[in-house]
């Protein structure tokens, strides 16, 4: 291969890093400041409340188990003086002990950490006898919002790293063919996927810092403690390691001479890394846990084949213009796998949007449902690419003659294939530009909450009340803001221990007064075992919320719950 062709293999790859380059920049413009995906639902005392004798505890309720970081809770007096208190969480209920002798308003200031990772901070006034008539407001520290743009930018580079290190394996083991022609390309493969592999080795452990240090509200010098750099939890370090596990198995695939035993070992390494983000993802809040966490694994591996065999394509393509017949054969050979991939994408990108959106209001009202729309235009176009190369212009070179009566026209048939793979490879690095913002917007996605629900809860009186429901089961219902018009319902079905459980139907739930009958309210589901409804209340005083659930054919408990509307 002449020297010429070497430089024309290797162009292509700052044209994609420079995409790259370019998907870091936006998505560092469109980070925010990481959103929670737990909610709170409940807390006793409510919020603003007036208690006629102290509390020994103020007790919080999310919709999903929630873990406590370092100075989780922090309790103020009127004066903005700190109070003694002790934190504890127990699955969805954080419980605060307070000391005895209380007296006038206080301030308890929250810091959680949901199932999925991402911190939630929130703050709870109540009184004791009588509110003070003079308040101080307490000096809390904020979140930290220098880590927001960091964070997303690691993501991202991590992203790219395992989608180049695992589909140039997949496409090295699976679709490059064999033989001793190809052995320089299937170097240069192998070298472009190890870099991607030592990019997301080091993004992974960047993340591990970041991550703590949004968890716990550190400063940038906190990076440099030992607190940044052990404060990971356990599903943060079996991510890490499975990923580096994974991307360092797929690259030592080119020292076997077996192509069987190249993709053995490939197949495992891909399954390794791919299922990293799934451990620490958001969907595995979504229930049914085991199905949205199949579907991910299922939605990431498609996607890094697709980017990471289109780098691969790219680079064939360029590297064997003096040999238009071996391009053909790798590029009929990945159109037939892109076939597969796009179809895995379809149904497993259906699958999460199903459980992870909940409602249409959600779709088109959130940070979450409007990127996600994005994407899913970007994915279209990016499809619409691949299809123009797949019927037009993969048939247009393929049917190309290339043998003739004389030299010179088969000279002529060959050139002219030549220009039509490199037309075609041309549209290919634009397909991989597209993939590659569109990986991008879904680093930013991880960090913002799909759904709706639970500010109001968060921030504004919330009513609760809860009640058995048949022999094992427990509904609990909350109102936010609790007054006349428009509230957010939730409604959670509990076990025995006060865990949320999934259940095979959603509950139905009404909702009357003495003198109104509101009927039915539409509920989607919101988390395990938590559903949401949005019901406007004309009048003040007792409303009854009545939820039934069928468990079985034969099985269709039913409870009410009263709540008092101010």
């Amino acid at each position: 291969m002449t020297h010429l062709t070497r430089r024309a293999t290797w162009r292509w790859i700052p044209r994609i890093l420079a995409t790259a380059l370019a998907a870091l920049t936006v998505a560092a413009g469109l980070a925010l400041p990481a959103h929670a995906h737990a909610s709170l639902i409940g807390t006793d005392p409510a919020e603003g409340a007036v208690v006629a004798a102290s509390p020994t505890a103020v007790t919080f309720r999310f919709n999903e188990p929630v873990t406590l970081p370092d100075r989780a809770v922090q309790v103020f007096d009127a004066a903005g003086a700190p109070v003694p208190a002790d934190a504890a969480a127990a699955d969805a209920v954080v419980t605060v002990s307070l000391p005895g002798g209380l007296s006038g308003t206080y301030v308890v200031a929250w810091r959680v950490i949901s199932a999925d990772g991402h911190p939630i901070a929130g703050s709870l006034s109540f009184s004791v006898g009588a509110p003070s008539p003079h308040r101080i407001q307490p000096v809390v520290a904020d979140a930290p919002s220098w880590v927001a743009v960091p964070l997303a930018v690691v993501q991202v580079v991590l992203y790219l790293g395992l989608f180049i290190a695992v589909g140039l394996g997949v496409f090295g083991a699976f679709v490059l063919p064999e033989g001793s022609r190809v052995d320089r390309l299937r170097g240069v493969l192998t070298r472009v996927g190890r870099y991607g592999a030592g990019v997301a080795i080091v993004a992974a452990v960047a993340s591990v810092g970041l991550t703590v240090a949004d968890q716990q509200a550190l400063d940038p010098d906190g990076l440099l403690t030992l607190r940044a750099w052990t404060g990971a939890t356990t599903d943060q370090l079996i991510a890490v390691a499975l990923l580096i596990a994974g991307v360092l198995t797929v690259g030592a695939d080119a020292s076997l001479a077996s192509r069987s035993k190249r993709r053995l070992v490939v197949g495992v390494g891909a399954a390794a890394a791919v299922i990293a983000p799934a451990v620490t993802g958001h969907s595995r809040a979504f229930g049914p846990a085991w199905l949205v966490i199949a579907t991910d694994i299922l939605h990431v591996l498609p996607g890094s084949v697709w980017l990471g065999g289109l780098i691969g394509l790219a680079i064939v393509l360029a590297g064997t213009r003096g040999r238009p017949n071996l391009g053909v054969v790798t590029l009929t050979r990945f159109s037939t796998l892109a076939a597969g991939v796009l179809a895995a994408l379809l149904v497993s990108g259906t699958v999460l949007t199903w459980r992870i959106i909940g409602s249409w209001e959600d779709l088109f009202g959130t940070s979450y449902g409007r990127l996600l729309l994005s994407k899913i235009v970007l994915v279209a176009a990016a499809s619409g690419v691949a299809s123009w190369n797949r019927f037009v212009l993969l048939p247009q070179v393929t049917g190309g003659a290339t043998e003739g009566p004389t030299r010179r026209a088969r000279g002529q048939a060959e050139a002219a294939k030549g220009r039509n793979l490199l037309r075609l490879g041309r549209l290919v690095a634009i397909e991989a530009s597209i993939l590659v913002v569109v990986l991008g917007l879904t680093s930013v996605l991880v960090d913002q909450s799909p759904r709706s629900s639970g500010q109001a809860v968060a921030t504004g009186r919330t009513i609760v009340a809860n009640a058995p429901l048949g022999t094992s089961l427990t509904a609990l219902a909350t109102a936010a803001p609790g007054t006349v018009g428009r509230n957010v319902l939730l409604v959670q079905i509990q076990d025995a221990g006060g865990d949320p459980v999934d259940t095979a139907y959603p509950p139905t739930v009404r909702v009357r007064s003495d003198a109104v009958d509101l009927g039915a309210v539409p509920v989607v589901s919101q988390a395990s075992g938590t559903y949401r409804g949005v019901v406007v209340l004309p009048s003040p005083g007792s409303w009854r919320i009545q939820v039934s659930l069928r468990l079985s054919e034969f099985e269709n408990p039913v409870t009410e719950l009263v709540l008092d509307v101010s």
